[in-house]
């Protein structure tokens, strides 16, 4: 009874503080579990963090060693696979030749990420030939890493037997610090010249893989600590808002009850005001009532009522409401149709712009659908494949993209992605040959790449393609450069010990005459045998076009005579008629004449071969010139062009790649048959001239051979005319007076040519090289009797030759007199003499008289100064 006069009189008042009271528990509850559950919650979460992290943090260290170990041991195979391809390239090289080749260091020994870096060690005894640290070279590592028991084992399994091995071990840094490295040996497949196989040796510290570690631990500590200040921050503000929005919801609940009983206690008043609406025309609604009993069904019976009179009634408020109704759907229907429109529009300016795009790139793009046909065909895919945009649309894609060595069926997979369970498309890089629509085949790169929407679906696949045939071409071009490279580093050597040997004999020859008269019968053998030696000298001038270190002796020269002399030498007994055609102006070029005969012999003898000896050979010159953008692999300028055209049967189009390449012959191999070096020689003459040659051929219709050289301006035409002409002419001698110093080393030489010297009337000593000559000289200058002239041999392998020996001379007696001599007949220093500080030259092999000419030109100009 007590509670009862304690609430309030009305109904609302009663119901607004009962809703009060009651919303006052829940609150009272969250409150309490918030603040006992909130810390254990906090708490669960940072664990599961922590227990997260470390899983991660184990799984990652292990996938990133495994990773850095897969690497080290791809990087140990590519450097093991060059390597092995560079000492195949040159099985002539010893260990000790290999340490002195930079750019074989260079790939011998590189870095790996921030402290890694690669060696190589002998496979069978552990000593160190290439390292970063040259102080380690010609080590053992047995004795660099003796206190290393773990590097020692790993060492061992390389040593027992040619198979790679790898592992981890512990190294001691300069500061104290220990370092834990990985190490991944593998050997190599070839040996060097004297025998030695050795290993590649990568290695790195594994702080490298554990970095990203580092940087991930970093990374959690701020995260955790970031989220531990959210967790709290975000349990405060439940906290704080739970009791907000709860006392808002409990003032909200407490006026709508309040609110709610007023409304049911004037229930009847608004049936009272309904009526007086009906009274008026307005049949708005039927009447709310939350009350009960005969209240509610006297609202029910009057809504009822209502709901009569309106279906018979119009009522001009329905009528405005439909009304407006009517319009703002109407306005919404405009607002819908002007977006489509502009949607539309941008879509055809994006297409638009996509096709300018496409047309405008210099890669060919084919789009396909996922049935495998065409939908989009570029500007420049048209040009490779022959099919113009309407023509291609709708075909499938192997008919208009067809390539050497493709099943003609290329399957666009449909369907889902990854979530699908179906095969997805991967791009990928190849080089194939393009069959265009005209059968014309070219060398493209292409690169293939689905099409898929947002879910993942492939819709087709995209093409894209380039042309890279010129690009191929070039590639073949300089790799047979590098093999005719290599040749000539072998002709020349052969050349020069050649030419020592011939320098011995016709020494000897011309010594031997001078004993004899010219009347009797051993005098004209002797002058065979030393014509002999001369044809020798012309063989290994031959070998010399070769040789790498060697250049044409050249003098400018217009070659259509030249041309048109060794043709007419070459036919003159066959049935091959020649027709000549050269430009009226034509511009001169410097060459060496006797190189360039060899080279027109040799193309015209092919051709006068190919033709069975009958047709028509024409031959021609014009000047050109060469643009930076050529396909020609020389410098742009204005060059003199030849052309050698035959009506033989071609060359097949699987031999034109390899033409110009050593041995390689359809002749059957032997003497008078064929080689495989003609070619190969033109090339390299041509290329030494800073030329180039090249060959286009069609099965049965011929063959045709161009060569470019260098053209020069008349002016330099006419100032090597006014060299030469200044130069006088030579004398000849067969004695002389005088102290000469010569060095060679060749021993057979030395003796030879000393001692025809001094059977001539000269002073003569001698010395094996460039250091003994300058002993020698700097004794005899002291002594108050210095030598005249001094003769020394260019190249001499094992000490100082004649270029530097001159060096040394001029500055112990800048008025020295010498004269150079080499077995390199066309070695750069002898056409150039002069700029390198000597008075004459000579090549050999020589005669006597061509020495004791230069002797008697330098003595002369000698005793001109001394006067």
């Amino acid at each position: 009874m007590l509670f009862a006069k304690i609430l309030p009189k009305k109904f609302s008042s009663r119901l607004f503080l009962m809703t009060f009271i009651a919303g006052l528990i829940p609150i009272i509850v969250f409150t309490v579990l918030i603040n006992i559950y909130g810390s254990r919650i906090q708490n669960e979460i940072t664990r599961i963090i922590e227990e997260g992290y470390r899983q991660d943090m184990w799984h990652s260290e292990m996938m990133l060693r495994e990773m850095g170990e897969a690497s080290i041991y791809g990087r140990a195979v590519e450097m093991a696979q060059q390597l092995d391809m560079i000492i195949e390239s040159v099985p002539w090289m010893t260990v000790a030749d290999l340490q002195k080749d930079i750019k074989f260091r260079e790939l011998a020994v590189q870095n790996i990420s921030q402290t890694g870096y690669t060696y190589l060690f002998e496979s069978k005894t552990g000593m160190v030939r290439f390292h970063r640290d040259r102080r380690l070279e010609n080590k053992n590592l047995r004795r660099i890493f003796g206190d290393l028991p773990e590097f020692q084992a790993i060492l061992a399994r390389s040593l027992r037997g040619p198979s790679p091995a790898n592992g981890y071990y512990q190294l001691k840094a300069g500061d104290g610090h220990i370092m834990k490295r990985f190490i991944y040996i593998i050997p190599l497949n070839h040996m060097t010249a004297d025998d030695v196989r050795m290993s590649v040796a990568a290695t790195v510290n594994i702080e490298d893989f554990s970095t990203p570690l580092q940087r991930s631990q970093e990374i959690h500590s701020t995260t955790k600590k970031y989220l531990t200040n959210a967790l709290n921050r975000v349990t405060q503000s439940l906290r704080h808002s739970g009791l907000l929005f709860m006392g808002i919801g409990i003032l909200t609940v407490s006026a709508l009850a309040f609110f709610m009983g007023v409304f049911s206690s004037r229930a009847v008043t608004r049936l009272r005001e309904a009526t007086a609406r009906i009274n008026q025309g307005d049949f708005s609604g039927p009447v709310k009532v939350s009350a009960s009993g005969e209240v509610a069904t006297l609202v029910e019976d009057f809504n009822k009522m209502v709901d009569q009179l309106a279906t018979t009634t119009v009522s001009k408020q329905l009528l405005e409401a439909s009304e407006a109704r009517l319009k703002i759907a109407n306005s919404e229907l405009r607002k819908e149709i002007a977006e489509r429109e502009r949607t539309e529009k941008e879509l055809a300016t994006e297409k638009e712009r996509l096709n300018v795009t496409l047309r405008s790139i210099g890669d060919g793009v084919i789009t396909a659908d996922s049935t495998g046909r065409i939908v989009l065909i570029n500007n420049a895919a048209e040009q490779l494949t022959g099919w113009r945009q309407e023509e291609a649309t709708g075909h499938d894609l192997w008919e208009v993209f067809r390539t050497d060595g493709e099943t003609p069926h290329i399957s666009v997979i449909g369907g889902k992605g990854p979530q699908g369970g179906q095969k997805e498309f991967e791009a990928s890089l190849n080089r194939k040959v393009l069959v265009s629509r005209d059968r014309t085949e070219r060398i493209i790169a292409e690169t293939r790449s689905p099409i898929c929407d947002k879910e993942g679906n492939t819709l087709g696949t995209v093409i894209v393609f380039r042309d890279i045939t010129h690009q191929k071409k070039v590639e073949e071009e300089l790799l047979n450069a590098r093999k005719l490279e290599s040749l000539g580093v072998l002709a020349g050597g052969i050349a020069h010990d050649f030419n020592n040997l011939l320098a011995v004999v016709l020494g000897n020859i011309s010594f031997a005459k001078m004993f004899i008269r010219p009347e009797e019968k051993v005098f004209d053998r002797l002058s065979e045998a030393e014509k002999a030696c001369l044809r020798g000298k012309d063989l290994t001038y031959q070998l010399l076009a070769f040789a790498r270190g060697g250049e044409p002796l050249r003098t400018v020269s217009h070659i259509g005579r030249l041309i048109e002399d060794s043709t007419r030498s070459c036919l003159t007994e066959s049935k091959v008629d020649a027709v000549f055609s050269f430009h009226e102006d034509l511009l001169p070029v410097k060459i060496d004449e006797e190189q360039m005969r060899q080279v027109i012999l040799r193309m015209v003898d092919n051709a006068d071969e190919a033709m069975e000896g009958k047709g028509i050979l024409r031959i021609g010159a014009e000047n050109t010139t060469i643009d930076p953008g050529s396909p020609l692999t020389v410098k742009p300028g204005e060059y003199v062009h030849i052309f050698i055209q035959d009506e033989g049967p071609g060359i097949a189009e699987e031999d034109l790649q390899r033409i110009f390449d050593p041995y390689f012959t359809k002749k059957q191999m032997g003497h008078q048959k064929g080689t495989g070096l003609g070619l190969s020689i033109c090339y390299s003459i041509i290329k030494d001239h800073g030329g180039v040659i090249t060959v286009e051929s069609e099965t049965g219709k011929g063959t045709t051979f161009h060569i470019y050289l260098p053209a020069v301006t008349e002016e330099a035409h006419q100032e090597a005319a006014d060299a030469a002409q200044s130069s006088g002419e030579i004398q000849t001698g067969r004695g002389g007076k005088g102290k000469l110093l010569f060095m060679d080393d060749d021993e057979g030489v030395r003796d030879v040519i000393v001692e025809i010297l001094i059977h001539l009337g000269y002073d003569v000593q001698f010395a094996r090289d460039g250091l003994e000559a300058i002993e020698q000289y700097r004794a005899a200058s002291k002594s108050g009797r210095p030598f005249d002239v001094v003769i020394a041999d260019l190249t001499v392998p094992e000490g100082m030759g004649g270029k530097e020996l001159i060096k040394q001379l001029h500055k112990i007696d800048p008025r020295v007199r010498a004269i150079i001599s080499s077995g390199y007949s066309n070695d750069p220093v002898l056409d150039n003499f002069r700029k390198h500080g000597f008075q004459g030259v000579v090549a050999k092999p020589y005669k006597i008289e061509e020495l004791c000419t230069i002797l008697e030109e330098v003595m002369n100009n000698v005793r001109t100064q001394v006067s």
